[in-house]
């Protein structure tokens, strides 16, 4: 019977994969954590504006909340009864919009623009910065809320 000898390369290659494996662990225990950290900002958010987190998708929560708590049409200060628990709000004078800043103010946060009718001070649409919609603009804007 032949004994059978690891050589250099073999060792190299065995090497490379478990670093490589390692990483991907490494990377994999990060979006998870990550994950639980959105779930658990959604899941507080949720019991601060008195909604069953249940019937909106956590990953996308508030933005699905908000886009079936507002319609087009509502008036401004019924708007802001609504939108609640945001770390920061901006109004957007050249787009006569608000944008909201959700668990943070980083990119690891949410971000929701609001836009209105400012001749009959009412609510139009919502966007936010996610998968299907473009970045959230927000140069020219200044702290605060719209009719403050």
């Amino acid at each position: 019977m032949e004994k059978y000898k690891i050589g250099k390369i073999e060792i190299v290659l065995l090497s490379v994969s478990l670093g490589c494996l390692l990483i991907a662990s490494c990377f994999q225990a990060y979006v998870n954590y990550q994950k639980s950290m959105v779930r658990r900002h959604a899941t507080a958010l949720a019991e601060t504006l008195d909604v069953d987190i249940q019937k909106y998708n956590p990953d996308a929560f508030p933005i699905d909340y908000f886009r079936s708590a507002l319609t087009p049409g509502m008036p401004v200060d019924k708007v802001h009864q609504i939108v609640r628990g945001y770390e920061m709000s901006l109004v957007c004078p050249q787009t006569n919009s608000e944008v909201y800043y959700f668990y943070s103010i980083d990119k690891k946060g949410v971000k929701i623009k609001l836009s209105y009718d400012l001749n009959k001070n009412t609510f139009l649409d919502i966007s936010a910065d996610d998968n299907s919609s473009v970045l959230i603009n927000t140069s020219g804007c200044i702290s605060g809320l719209i009719g403050e």
